[in-house]
């Protein structure tokens, strides 16, 4: 009887360790591989629910911290060249397995580190077949948007207004298949100000984010699963 594999994992990064957590149903077909650069509580409570409903879904699921403890203190979480290397390697340590040669990859990325998953997604063409970006710093890698070839869904609150403003100008730069999903209420700065700030998965919008995203990976993955 096939079960469910879960695994604490560590990834070598070089002389650091970074911390992850492999889910994968019975009967799975695709790992959807969060990026994130910060351990937040509150964002990671976020996380774990989107990932959570992926897994009953039918996805298996990689939730990997992109930095140590000591690098998300300081100004490394905004390290888009950093933040993409970590990236590739999380994704490499996956591919280069022979239990999860077989599986389909795509990426779930959240606030700045959704740049380094659209320019890691470049970087792996043949690798990763889609990608969902949920209120993505997209402006970060604005020179990368036009070489981007997979199916990318941009999820964003319509009152987090600079985001969003982002996320519009992303959508005329991209030559891939294309949406932009926008959460109505939902908004995701810390104090509702600040461009600059990290970014927040939508507080209660954990099951129209997941909708949205199985919908976009069930298309574009090719592994329909009720």
């Amino acid at each position: 009887m096939l079960t469910t594999l879960h695994q604490q994992i560590m990834i070598p990064v070089g002389h650091k360790k970074l911390t992850a957590e492999l889910t994968i149903p019975a009967g799975a077909h695709a790992i959807i591989v969060f990026a994130r650069s910060g351990a937040d509580a509150h964002l990671n409570r976020h996380e774990r629910a989107v990932a959570a409903l992926l897994q009953k879904a039918g996805f298996g699921t990689l939730l990997s911290d992109l930095l140590t403890d000591t690098e998300m203190l300081t100004s490394a979480a905004f390290d888009i060249d950093l933040l993409t290397a970590r990236l590739l390697i999380v994704t490499n340590w996956v591919r280069e397995r022979d239990l999860f040669g077989h599986y389909r990859l795509a990426y779930f990325a959240v606030s700045v580190a959704a740049a380094a998953a659209i320019r890691a997604a470049v970087c792996l063409d043949e690798v990763i077949d889609a990608l969902v970006c949920c209120s993505g710093r997209t402006d970060l890698a604005a020179e990368t948007l036009p070489e981007l070839q997979q199916p990318a869904m941009l999820i964003a609150g319509s009152l987090d207004r600079p985001v969003l403003e982002f996320n519009r100008e992303a959508l005329a730069l991209l030559s891939c298949p294309r949406r932009l999903e926008i959460i109505q209420g939902a908004t995701h700065l810390p104090d509702g100000t600040h461009a600059q700030s990290a970014t927040q998965l939508p507080e209660d919008k954990s099951d129209e984010i997941v909708e949205l995203a199985m919908q976009w990976f069930n298309t574009h993955l090719k592994c329909l699963v009720s």
